[in-house]
């Protein structure tokens, strides 16, 4: 009787040794290569974040000057235009929620040199 139990525990123990290989290890190297991943789309996330959020700054930064010359300006409408035109494109990645990016400061720029 008790040799039929040591070996009925051997053949657990090789069981879940066996488990632990197929199995565990082989969770544990997707769960390795799964944090790898997360960590690389985050910092691609806040990259993007960053450059699109400096983008943006540009954007407001041009409004406040075209404001400040059109404010001393005898003309107030020669910059009106573009004031206006600067302002709805900083809205309008705002709300997309694309602060920028290379189409978009491609898209300031023609603005204005309008």
């Amino acid at each position: 009787m008790a040799e039929v139990h040591r070996q009925i525990q051997m053949q657990l123990e090789d069981m879940l040794k066996s488990f632990h290989n197929e199995l565990l290890t082989e969770l544990e190297k997707k769960v390795e290569l799964d944090a790898r991943y997360l960590n690389a789309a985050l910092k691609k996330y806040q990259m993007e974040h960053k450059s699109k959020g400096e983008s943006l700054e540009k954007c407001q930064d041009e409004l406040k000057k075209l404001r400040r010359k059109s404010q001393g300006s005898k003309n107030t409408s020669k910059y009106g235009d573009k004031e206006m035109q600067v302002s709805d494109w900083g809205r309008r990645r705002e709300t997309v929620g694309e602060a920028g990016g290379v189409n978009g400061e491609k898209d300031l720029r023609f603005v204005l040199l309008l």
